[in-house]
C-alpha cells in the first residue's frame, strides 16, 4: 500500500479525494490502496454534519483509496470490511474493544475511533472507496462537547502514531481480499459478534421518544435490527434514524 505524509490538510478524505479525481483527469496512475496521513485537520470530518477533534500530531489521521469491485447494493460490505480491521488494530492494545453500529470503535462504552467511508458509483458498483479514521491515540483531553471521548493514553497504554499506523495498513492490506465474495459471510460473522450492545437490553431514542430495545443484528443493506421490548417487534432502522442512550 502507498503511503503519503503530510503536515497539515483541511481534510484527508478531501484531499485524497481530489488527489484521485486529478490523476484520472491527466490518465496518471492512481495507486491502489493509496493512503494519505496527516499531523493536523484544520476541517476534519466526521459522519452527516459532525466534526472530528484532534490536536497536532498526537492522533491518527488518514484515508485510504480502494477500489472494491462490489456491486453498489452491497456497499455496507466495505463498511463490514473496514470496521472490523479497525477493530481489530485497537483490539491489540486493549479488551473488550467493540464496534458501535455502523462505524465507531468503542472501549469501555467510549468512543476511541471514528470512521468516514465515502462511495464513488459508476453504473451498478462501486467505482471507489476513500475511507477515513480517525483514531485517538495520545490525546490527553478534549473538548467537553464531545461525548464519550477516549484515547490509548487514556485507556492507560502508550503507543507510537506511526508503529500504530503502519500496523493498521498492514491489517487493511491482509485482510482486503476478504471482500471477496466467499468471504463476506465470514466478516459479516466477524462484524456481529464484536457489534457493541449485541443481544442487550439497552434505552435507545426514535423520533425523539425513548424506547427499550435490544439489538439483534443487521439486514442485508446494512440497516440496524432493534427488537422493541414493548411489543417484541423487530424494526430497522436507518444511521441517523435511531440513537443510543449511552
Amino acid at each position: 500500500m502507498r503511503l503519503d505524509t503530510i503536515t497539515q490538510t483541511e481534510s484527508t478524505n478531501s484531499l485524497l479525494r481530489k488527489w484521485i479525481i486529478e490523476r484520472r483527469s491527466l490518465n496518471l496512475e492512481v495507486f491502489s490502496p493509496w493512503a494519505i496521513a496527516a499531523d493536523f485537520q484544520t476541517a476534519g470530518r466526521g459522519a452527516g454534519e459532525n466534526k472530528w477533534y484532534s490536536s497536532r500530531g498526537k492522533n491518527i489521521l488518514t484515508s485510504i483509496f480502494f477500489e472494491p469491485k462490489i456491486h453498489a447494493s452491497q456497499q455496507f460490505v466495505f463498511n463490514i470490511f473496514f470496521s472490523v480491521a479497525s477493530r481489530d488494530l485497537i483490539a491489540e492494545q486493549l479488551p473488550d474493544v467493540k464496534i458501535k453500529w455502523p462505524n465507531d470503535i468503542f472501549v469501555n462504552n467510549k468512543k476511541i475511533a471514528g470512521i468516514l467511508i465515502e462511495h464513488s458509483v459508476k453504473g451498478s458498483n462501486l467505482d471507489f472507496s476513500i475511507a477515513g479514521i480517525g483514531i485517538n491515540i495520545n490525546e490527553d483531553s478534549f473538548p467537553k462537547e464531545i461525548p464519550n471521548p477516549t484515547s490509548l493514553l487514556l485507556e492507560n497504554k502508550n503507543c507510537d502514531c506511526k508503529k500504530v499506523l503502519n500496523r493498521f495498513l498492514n491489517i487493511l492490506d491482509e485482510r482486503f481480499p476478504l471482500l471477496a465474495s466467499h468471504s463476506k459471510e465470514s466478516l459479516q460473522n466477524e462484524y456481529l459478534k464484536n457489534l457493541y450492545r449485541l443481544d442487550e437490553k439497552h434505552y435507545f431514542i426514535y423520533k425523539n421518544k425513548t424506547f427499550q430495545g435490544i439489538i439483534r443484528g443487521i439486514d442485508e443493506f446494512g440497516r440496524l435490527l432493534v427488537e422493541d421490548c414493548s411489543n417484541n417487534n423487530i424494526n430497522s432502522y436507518e444511521y441517523k434514524q435511531i440513537s443510543y442512550v449511552i
